[in-house]
């Protein structure tokens, strides 16, 4: 469960820096 909730962190990281570049 640690390793899925870690690929949802880094997902989200990577959703929210495309979403604050615009």
């Amino acid at each position: 469960m640690a390793a899925a909730k870690e690929g949802i962190v880094k997902r989200t990281g990577k959703f929210f820096r495309e979403v604050r570049s615009e």
